[in-house]
């Protein structure tokens, strides 16, 4: 039944034009589930889990925050161990306003990273990504938080308290992370707990810990691809890290979709450092930019790999969702998780590849105590003290883990 199982699921993930083979493995894989829930200990095998089940999948140290939104009301769900499903309400979450926000918010971000504008121009898309994230502390971060109890910074030394983000909608292209005033002494979530994000509670436990460290680190630098602007900081990005034992170094022409497919399955971790493109009208078709091919999110969903811990993903937009597409987290990070990287850095915007330079070096800086969440949450962190007003500088970069 497994290797059957297994066939069916590999004819199914192969592009058909044929609606009729497709129709037939439906009813083959349904069948197939059927037989396999007969057996004793199976009966809810790949079946939607119960309350209580998802309740045990949450991390000991931390809540999982499902943000519903809807036309008819909105409403976080907070999941933990300890309190168990908790509705808090959010009456000021509008779904209409929300969509509003969520499109000016993303066409704010693209004027204030686009260095060919004038500077007045970028200055004032600032200043509407601060106030969509005013917004966003005052309709859903804070009355979350409160409810967690998380309504002050930890002591010095403390333990940051953990939370999930599960946004739904439209809410997903916003950095929940980021939401807070900017005002001295100003609430912001970034001075109360550590985010993480997941498309659902399911997600969260997907790849467990290796045992030791197995595969050798993939570095990927591409400073220089026909059609596209130059990425200079990529390259000192990548020597950077280039000097981890045993690392691969993919560059410029070496990093072709090949040679990459061949070596990520065994890599325990990997960092690329390239461009990418987001197409919402067919979100499978986004990919990383390599010398030669794209790297469809296509292209990953064929592979696995049985060892990896992180994939850090410095290029623009690889935790996008828009359009029709949006509450699927059909993006580039996703992707990886679906791979078998237990920890994915991913944007959810472009991003300066200084920017995204320095970004890297202070997580992996920070990566030492073996922590990711943690590394990154510090990264942003210190990159807001040095650009406090200018939040698409540090506010794009999010963990999808545990």
């Amino acid at each position: 039944m497994a290797a059957n199982l297994d066939a069916v699921r590999a004819a199914l993930a192969e592009p058909s034009p044929d609606p009729d083979r497709r129709h037939a493995l439906g009813i083959q894989w349904q069948r197939t589930l059927r037989e396999i829930r007969r057996l004793p200990g199976l009966e809810d095998f790949l079946d939607a889990p119960e309350a209580d089940q998802l309740r045990a999948l949450v991390p000991q140290q931390g809540s999982v925050v499902t943000v519903n939104v809807s036309r008819h009301r909105c409403d976080a769900l907070v999941l933990d161990r300890r309190n168990g499903l908790r509705v808090v309400p959010l009456p000021n979450l509008r779904h209409d306003e929300l969509d509003r926000r969520t499109t000016e918010f993303g066409a704010a971000a693209a004027v204030a990273e686009n260095p060919r504008l004038k500077l007045v121009d970028r200055l004032k898309a600032q200043a509407t990504t601060r106030e969509t994230l005013g917004w966003l502390w005052d309709t859903v971060a804070a009355p979350v938080l409160q409810v967690l109890g998380h309504t002050s910074a930890p002591p010095d030394g403390g333990t940051w308290p953990r939370v999930w983000w599960s946004p739904t909608g439209a809410l997903g292209g916003l950095p929940l992370h980021a939401a807070g005033h900017f005002d001295e002494g100003a609430a912001t979530v970034l001075d109360r707990v550590v985010s993480s994000y997941t498309p659902t509670i399911r997600a969260l436990p997907r790849t467990p810990d290796a045992a030791a460290p197995v595969g050798r680190p993939l570095v990927v630098a591409i400073p220089d691809t026909p059609g596209h602007a130059p990425l200079p900081a990529t390259l000192t990005e990548a020597t950077d890290l280039g000097h981890a034992a045993g690392a691969r170094l993919l560059l410029g022409p070496q990093a072709t979709r090949a040679a990459v497919a061949d070596v990520l399955p065994s890599s325990r971790w990997a960092h690329f450092a390239c461009h990418a493109h987001h197409d919402p009208a067919h979100p499978s078709g986004s990919h990383l930019v390599l010398h030669d091919q794209p790297l469809t999110i296509t292209d990953l969903h064929r592979l696995r790999a049985s060892h990896a811990q992180l994939a850090y993903l410095s290029a623009c937009s690889t935790a996008r969702s828009t359009g029709e597409f949006a509450g699927e987290s059909i993006h580039l990070g996703s992707a990886f998780r679906l791979v078998g990287f237990r920890h994915v850095i991913a944007t959810l915007w472009q991003v300066d590849d200084h920017t995204a330079a320095r970004m890297a070096r202070t997580f992996y800086a920070e990566h030492g105590s073996g922590d990711t969440a943690l590394a990154l949450h510090r990264a942003v962190r210190e990159a807001r003290a040095t650009d406090p007003l200018l939040p698409t500088r540090w506010a794009a970069h999010i963990h999808t883990g545990v």
